[in-house]
């Protein structure tokens, strides 16, 4: 049996959480936690609880890049994806 994988999705909307939780369905050794904000998620980053990081890069351009550095700095062993949800009608069906 897999070791549990501990995906932090960073971001403001519900959108990327659904297409994460889509994408990896049939993957139950994955836990999804789901943060609104860089001040909630980046204790997560510092002390090493999540294996995986998407960051949606909406909520990165509100709050600012240099949080971005941040985070990689507090933990450079954990990889962050940065991603952007489109808004785009025929997307969200």
């Amino acid at each position: 049996m897999k070791k549990e994988k501990t995906i932090l999705i960073l971001s403001d909307t519900a959108e990327m959480l659904q297409k994460v939780k889509l994408l990896l369905a049939k993957k139950p050794y994955y836990k999804i936690i789901h943060i609104t904000s860089f001040d909630e998620a980046y204790p997560q980053v510092k002390e090493n609880r999540v294996d995986f990081v998407f960051y949606d890069v909406n909520l990165a351009l509100k709050e600012g890049v240099r949080k971005l550095d941040m985070m990689k700095e507090a933990n450079d062993k954990v990889p962050v994806v940065v991603s952007a949800v489109l808004q785009h009608p025929a997307l969200s069906k």
